[in-house]
């Protein structure tokens, strides 16, 4: 790897500048020598809030800022910085305009990047600076058996064509600097932007819940979402072609997090295994499939749902309904080409549920029309799968309750918890079971995207093979494209 990371034009600016008046007027040399040092911290603070995990955080933003993310000590440790020059670090960073600084919650800091300019290169003036860059974003594994046998993968069999990658998205951040153009030129302002796919869609659900996060921002973001995430998926692409970035499981849903899970989906073309292309593997209508068998379990019907997930008739049953009373562009005129360019209704049925079964309990108060309308579908067509819901998540929250020492404040919320149980036995399948037997037992090459696992396509038939076995195996019954398994 080299000596030079992308980061925003101004700041690179800045440091020249400022390089060059420092060595103009002082004279005692030994006075500035840290500055170096300073500069590459700086950077790699900047960079890092460009690549580390996003947070759900609606808190008011000026314009062109990146995503919000979490910022501690612990994870910049290789900055060097004491908590007190840590601390002095972030308020810097702020007072200069390059990032966002939230410190209203308990401690948790969120940091935003702002973005004043292009990304432009800058060469690490220390050689150390790519040293903290390397035990920043380079190699990390956790002690677990699943974390060890995917670092194994990686650097035996797990590659991704870095040229065509990078190129991908030069292309593509250059094609929005063409629409951006385009729209700058023309007269009258954008008042809507059709989503195209679940990220935008995600953004968009967030500008009409009312709040900080407007439609004026969305409309930003649409124009700068490549720019936005442009560094965090450059330095997932390099993890992965270099066997770097950081390998763990979280401990509320076991989930296996690892540089493939956060890798932009267009760019999974590129990754192969043993030379050849990848192939997927997943299971239709997963976590209502889950839902549906954990009460058969239980001895509870099910209302028809596990049916309708093996005949790939639920998401359109949530579908229907879910067009009809909540548009996705209400009081719009829609164009012919309409339902090509939009994001596909059973994608917007998909993430609706998701909403629906993370949230509380839907109640006559509730403000999210969409998940009202989930809610409608669920207690109208399967009533005895929207009470066990409901049961379970009282449950969870019971027993979540319980764990918690005496003076704790803290209330567990429903949906959280149900997501993690569902997220628990999500990866108990395709982490401790699916993956453990294939690239543990049978020494096949794969990596797993929480409720999917990728192999090389030779190798598709029987990793499938595997999969039915492990289901009949825990008395489960679910389908993919090609049927029943």
């Amino acid at each position: 790897m080299d000596n030079t990371i992308l980061i925003d034009s101004t700041i690179v600016e800045w440091i020249e500048q400022d390089w060059k008046y420092l060595n103009e007027t002082v004279v005692d040399r030994r006075k500035i020598r840290q500055k170096p040092m300073d500069y590459d911290n700086a950077v790699l603070f900047w960079y890092y809030c460009t690549v580390a995990q996003p947070e759900n955080h609606y808190k008011e933003t000026q314009k062109d800022v990146g995503e919000w993310v979490k910022i501690s000590q612990i994870a910049l440790k290789p900055l060097g910085k004491s908590p007190t020059d840590f601390a002095d670090l972030k308020v810097e960073m702020e007072a200069r305009g390059w990032v966002e600084l939230d410190n209203d919650k308990w401690g948790i800091h969120l940091m935003a990047p702002r973005y004043s300019g292009e990304l432009t290169p800058y060469t690490f003036m220390t050689s150390k600076g790519m040293e903290k860059f390397e035990k920043l974003f380079g190699k990390r594994t956790q002690e677990d058996p699943a974390c060890e046998i995917l670092r194994k993968n990686m650097e035996e069999s797990i590659d991704i064509d870095l040229d065509g990658a990078l190129g991908y998205m030069d292309a593509m951040r250059e094609k929005e600097l063409e629409r951006k153009l385009e729209e700058d030129m023309t007269e009258g302002d954008i008042v809507e932007v059709i989503p195209s796919d679940r990220k935008e869609l995600a953004q968009y659900n967030k500008s009409i819940k009312g709040g900080a996060y407007t439609k004026e921002k969305y409309i930003e973001w649409i124009f700068n979402k490549e720019k936005y995430t442009f560094n965090r998926n450059k330095n997932l692409v390099n993890a992965i072609h270099y066997s770097g970035g950081s390998i763990g499981r979280d401990e509320k849903g076991r989930r296996l997090h690892s540089p493939f899970t956060t890798l932009r989906r267009e760019l999974r073309k590129y990754i192969s295994i043993d030379g050849e292309e990848c192939a997927e593997i997943d299971i239709s209508h997963f976590h209502p499939s889950l839902i549906a068998n954990e009460m058969g379990k239980d001895g509870v019907s099910d209302g028809g749902l596990l049916d309708d997930c093996l005949q790939n008739n639920f998401y359109r049953n949530v579908s229907r309904v879910l067009e009809e009373d909540v548009p996705l562009l209400k009081g719009y005129y829609l164009p012919p080409y309409y339902d090509t360019v939009r994001v596909s209704a059973r994608d917007r049925a998909k993430d609706a549920v998701m909403t629906w079964l993370n949230g509380s309990r839907v109640l006559g108060r509730e403000r999210n029309p969409v998940r009202t309308a989930v809610n409608k579908v669920m207690v109208q067509q399967y009533p005895s799968v929207a009470q066990w819901v409901d049961d379970k998540k009282a449950q969870l929250v019971e027993e979540a309750r319980q764990k918690l020492p005496p003076e704790s404040k803290a209330e567990p919320q429903a949906g959280r918890e149900f997501s993690h149980y569902l997220q628990r036995l999500e990866s108990k399948l395709f982490v401790d079971e699916l993956f453990l037997a294939v690239s543990g037992r049978y020494r096949i090459a794969s990596f797993t995207i929480h409720d999917a696992i990728y192999v090389a396509r030779s190798k598709r038939k029987r990793v499938r093979g595997i999969l039915s076995k492990i289901l009949r195996d825990a008395g489960i019954r679910a389908a993919d494209k090609e049927g029943e398994l």
